[in-house]
């Protein structure tokens, strides 16, 4: 069952500029207030409606285009961690993910 909404996470290290960031996605389920973090995201491929992010563990998550955005059953998931680690998470803008260049490098994510 695919999640009923979902957002791309920025993570960037508390310390200094030599850490890499990356790039996380975070699903969730209201039917059972449930929710999902993966890996790492490694590349996004789109087909019939639906991203499928490849983690760095070698997981495949499938999401529908039409559900980014955040939701109470991932708004507190966010709030921990935007609280233990100040300045260090970002919530994405929606784009075509499958365009983005997932690059650990903080640098223009422009597409």
């Amino acid at each position: 069952m695919t999640c009923d909404n979902w957002v791309v996470l920025k993570i960037q290290p508390e310390a200094s500029g030599e850490q890499e960031m990356f790039y996380k996605l975070l699903q969730g389920w209201s039917i059972d207030n449930s929710w999902h973090m993966n890996s790492g995201i490694e590349k996004v491929t789109f087909r019939d409606g639906l991203y499928e992010f490849h983690g760095y563990s070698g997981s495949v998550h499938k999401v529908s285009y039409m559900y980014y955005g955040v939701r109470l059953n991932i708004s507190g998931v966010i709030e921990y961690y935007e609280e233990r680690y100040p300045n260090c998470i970002k919530v994405m803008p929606d784009c075509d993910w499958s365009k983005f260049k997932w690059s650990t490098k903080d640098e223009d994510q422009s597409i």
